[in-house]
């Protein structure tokens, strides 16, 4: 028989067992925790470092999609020189793609010099008439302080022009989303008016040739013409075909050649191989015989169109 104090030192040493076993279990439990905590921060980090190196990846192509848009502003149209009726480009660039469109900005009216007449007219084109059309156009007018060719009515339905004094320079509206702070301004009708408005064309009249379709009407409407009238002749010089190069066109753009000279607006997207895409807008105004083939007026983030969402659909 089995001594009694011999019987508590075996129960004593198999508790301290069991205790040992569970201390060593949680521990485990712990060090099991902590690796899945560490793997899991460790691919976090990893996803984020891949997706800054993506994004930088796809900046980098929208920046040089830019730049070779540039490249092509600067060639005269008979010699293959880039349309600038908002035609939409791909290019095959750094084992990723860019999309860009170039647009005139000479087509357009611009805040800073457009007279109060044309200005309201456009109102009138988008469907804003009335006294809200009126109130619009008198409160752009009053928010650039009273300049640039503003047609002030004299009360008998005549139009009492008044030179512009003001620094070209010094413009009221910097850029073109200034316009929502103008009383009486709305987002939709902000909406509607953005895409025929600018800031950079430094022109009083929008050119005719290169206007949109919208504009025209405008400026047909304030000089009492039909606006088929500033429709391009049939017999007008057509696009050249592209050079040979990794330059292809996805959508047609809407008129023939203008000349070259001018400033522009460059929207380019960036895709990298593996899917991220980055927007880029410059401004550049492009003239012949200077120093520089060209200079950059703007240079921002812009909103993403080119690439669809999943499809990549041409929006």
């Amino acid at each position: 028989m089995r001594p009694r104090s011999s019987a508590k030192t075996e129960g004593r040493r198999i508790a301290e067992s069991g205790i040992a076993l569970i201390a060593v279990l949680w521990v485990m439990v712990i060090l099991a925790a902590l690796a899945a905590s560490f793997r899991t921060s460790t691919r976090a980090e990893v996803n984020l470092a891949r997706n800054m190196a993506e994004a930088a990846e796809a900046e980098a192509i929208a920046d040089a999609a830019v730049a070779r848009a540039a490249s092509g502003l600067v060639v005269q149209v008979k010699e293959g020189g880039l349309r600038t009726d908002e035609t939409v480009y791909a290019w095959q660039f750094g084992g990723g793609t860019a999309r860009f469109a170039i647009s005139d900005e000479g087509g357009k009216i611009d805040l800073n010099l457009a007279s109060r007449n044309l200005l309201r007219a456009l109102f009138d084109v988008v469907g804003v008439g009335g006294r809200d059309a009126d109130a619009l156009a008198d409160a752009i007018v009053a928010y650039r302080g009273g300049g640039a060719n503003d047609a002030v009515d004299g009360g008998d339905g005549s139009d009492d022009e008044t030179d512009f004094t003001g620094n070209a320079g010094d413009k009221a509206f910097a850029v073109l989303e200034e316009l929502q702070q103008v009383t009486g301004m709305t987002g939709e009708i902000y909406r509607k008016i953005a895409p025929v408005l600018t800031v950079y064309s430094d022109q009083s009249e929008p050119d005719a040739k290169a206007a949109l379709p919208a504009v025209r009407e405008a400026s047909a409407r304030t000089q009492g013409r039909n606006p088929d009238e500033a429709e391009a002749d049939s017999d007008e010089e057509q696009w050249p075909p592209l050079p040979p190069g990794p330059l292809s066109i996805l959508r047609e753009g809407s008129f023939a050649p203008r000349s070259m000279v001018g400033v522009f607006t460059i929207h380019s997207e960036g895709r990298s191989a593996g899917g991220a895409v980055f927007v880029r807008e410059a401004v550049v105004a492009v003239e012949y015989g200077g120093d520089r083939p060209y200079s950059v007026r703007a240079w921002r983030q812009g909103r993403r169109v080119l690439f669809g969402r999943p499809d990549e659909a041409i929006m």
